[in-house]
């Protein structure tokens, strides 16, 4: 092409022009690889530094929905020294996320686990499985938890006793007789205690029904925020009388 140079004189210019062609079986083959799905990841709720709260389940979540577990792949061992003792468990999948599942097991205080997830133990809803997943986990030791133990007296139906965080229940017990309600293993924090009068039994709090002429059920609080410390036991009473009744 022409240019002027800097006496206004017309000259021609050759510049270089690199192309980069793609065949058209090698651009459908990166399109199918973009389009296949991933392999299945497994995450679980504990792993090295964060001990598994005795409190609780192994809780086992999968970044896409499962169409099958078979737990016969699924390997769960106590692991002692250089032993390593096969355990007994429960898996099932969480029945309002779809993609949670419970391991359930006995587990013992401040003691060493190995869990081995061997790919057909899922498999998703777009046939993929996971690669073989191997975690090492601890139990967290029982003195780091709290207890708290509450007094009931003239209990006269169920009465529910929960703890409560950011009035948020995290525990609950409920007993239909006088005596004591142990809360174990309690984690270390500031709680409300709150009782609730199950009048009919049915296991929840229940709200009014205007057009049957039925209150809500009635509910009390412990009149203190109480604070759990670890390796301590805390005794507090409550009413397991509904207020108001003689």
């Amino acid at each position: 092409y022409e240019v002027t140079d800097s006496a206004g004189n017309y000259a021609v210019r050759l510049d270089t022009v690199d192309y980069r062609y793609a065949g058209k079986s090698t651009a459908k083959k990166k399109k199918n690889e973009k389009n296949k799905p991933d392999k299945l990841v497994v995450n679980m709720n504990t792993g090295a530094g964060k001990p598994l709260d005795l409190n609780t389940t192994l809780v086992l979540t999968t970044d896409k929905p499962v169409l099958n577990l078979d737990p016969s792949n699924i390997s769960l061992e106590k692991t002692e020294d250089t032993l390593k003792i096969p355990l007994k468990f429960t898996i099932r999948k969480d029945s309002l996320e779809l993609r949670k599942f419970i391991l359930n097991a006995r587990w013992e205080e401040n003691t060493d686990y190995r869990l081995v997830i061997y790919p057909p133990a899922f498999t998703s809803i777009y046939e993929t499985q996971p690669d073989t997943l191997k975690r090492t986990f601890k139990t967290q030791k029982a003195d780091y938890y709290g207890k708290l133990m509450v007094a009931l007296d003239s209990v006269e139906n169920n009465v529910i006793v929960q703890l409560l965080q950011k009035d948020i229940p995290v525990r609950q017990e409920s007993t239909r007789k006088n005596g004591k309600l142990t809360f174990d293993y309690v984690l270390p924090g500031k709680y409300k205690v709150k009782i609730i009068y199950d009048r009919n039994n049915n296991g929840f709090w229940d709200t009014g029904r205007y057009l049957e002429k039925l209150q809500p059920e009635k509910v009390a609080f412990y009149h203190n925020e109480i604070d759990i410390r670890s390796n301590w036991d805390l005794d507090i009473s409550l009413p397991g009388k509904e207020p108001g009744n003689q």
